[in-house]
């Protein structure tokens, strides 16, 4: 009776003696074990914040945001050695235009989400990017 259990046990697996809607329960109970779950941001009461609130959560916003991040990497990646004093003030200039984009990008994020702003690990980074 044994050796016919472990040989059964080699060919349908840890499981042999469950059913199959046991053993989906099972694989569900082990993936909810992975999953994390996210805490809700309430949108703020005021009518400026809510609003606020609204901007930062739309396709557009997030995807300003990204265009601004691709140009400020091609406009950082573009300097070299012996570059006419014009073109350093450009890209000095785009520079400061970016780093004013993103300090507002962060203010009104934190205006929108107050402290809850910190509990997503790319607000901490964009965070410490802006300010560093």
């Amino acid at each position: 009776v044994i050796d016919n259990f472990n040989r059964m046990k080699e060919e349908m697996g840890e499981n042999v003696l469950l059913t199959d809607a046991q053993k989906e329960w099972v694989r569900a109970q082990e993936i909810m074990l992975h999953v994390k779950p996210q805490k809700r941001v309430v949108p703020p009461s005021g009518n400026t914040a809510h609003a606020v609130y609204t901007l930062v959560h739309t396709s557009e916003f997030e995807s300003f945001i990204m265009v601004c991040i691709m140009l400020n990497t091609l406009i950082m990646s573009i300097s070299f050695f012996g570059m006419t004093t014009e073109y350093a003030k450009f890209l000095e200039s785009a520079n400061t235009l970016f780093a004013f984009i993103f300090n507002v990008e962060m203010i009104l994020k934190l205006i929108a989400l107050r402290m809850a702003y910190f509990t997503d690990t790319w607000n901490r980074f964009d965070c410490a990017i802006v300010v560093g």
